[in-house]
């Protein structure tokens, strides 16, 4: 069992952006202990990191919040919008095949535009 420390420095490189494999490297140069991928993937998934990672993420919308440039909030403003709401997915309806359908009427009709009922099974 690894301490919380370690959960620390595993969301900590996470946040710098490394790999799973990246961070047991750091990890391991830094601490010098024997760290598994399996270990760094469930610590990401744990209630721990999230809680971390959500304090994180407050503490720089407050910093953003805080901050006179108008321009940097709007940037940021539209990031997050762009991890938060779904993207729209057009379909390429060109990409299509185009489907013929053929309408073929089998009715046959007297002079006068009324349907001939056929008394035979082949229709005649």
């Amino acid at each position: 069992m690894y301490t919380k420390e370690i959960t620390q420095l595993i969301v900590y490189y996470w946040g710098k952006g490394q790999t799973a494999e990246q961070t047991v490297q750091s990890i391991q140069q830094l601490k010098n202990i024997r760290l598994g991928l399996a270990t760094v993937y469930r610590r990401r998934n744990s209630l721990t990191a999230k809680t971390m990672i959500d304090e994180l993420q407050r503490q720089q919308q407050q910093d953003i919040t805080e901050s006179g440039d108008t321009e940097l909030k709007l940037k940021y403003r539209n990031e997050l919008l762009k991890i938060l709401l779904p993207q729209k997915i057009e379909a390429n309806m060109t990409a299509l095949p185009k489907i013929l359908v053929e309408i073929v009427d089998n009715v046959k009709f007297k002079q006068d535009n009324v349907p001939v009922a056929s008394n035979t099974a082949d229709g005649s």
